[in-house]
């Protein structure tokens, strides 16, 4: 099964571009190790990976759900929605990912995982 690592959040540093990554608690900095390097920062997804990760947990792809959304702005949606989706997966189950050639099993306890949301123009 792997490494068990506890994670209460998911955040999606570029839905478009497949980064996404685990953090222990919603305010780290980090994503938790292992992880995977990228222009500004960590993660464990880059690219098609994330629509790899969120078929591994059960869920739609972005292309799928771009589609589904016939042309509307789609990525906060499918952010959110991978979000509460996965929320139940790892509060169950949990879900098998390799990082760098180690099998990592994330894992939420039941009722911490937090939801992502997407954040608030604060444009006046």
């Amino acid at each position: 099964m792997g490494k068990r690592i506890a994670v209460r959040y998911m955040v999606f540093q570029g839905t478009k571009n497949g980064i996404s990554g685990f953090k222990e608690y919603r305010n780290d900095s980090n994503c938790v190790e292992p992880n995977k390097p990228y222009k500004n920062g960590v993660c464990h997804t880059i690219g098609d990976e994330l629509d790899m990760l969120a078929m591994v947990a059960g869920f739609k792809t972005r292309d799928q759900f771009a589609k589904e959304h016939g042309g509307k702005s789609w990525l906060d949606d499918y952010s959110e929605n991978l979000s509460r989706h996965m929320k139940e997966v790892l509060e169950t189950t949990g879900v098998g990912w390799m990082v760098n050639e180690e099998l990592v099993h994330f894992y939420s306890p039941p009722g911490e995982f937090v939801m992502w949301q997407k954040k608030k123009n604060k444009r006046s």
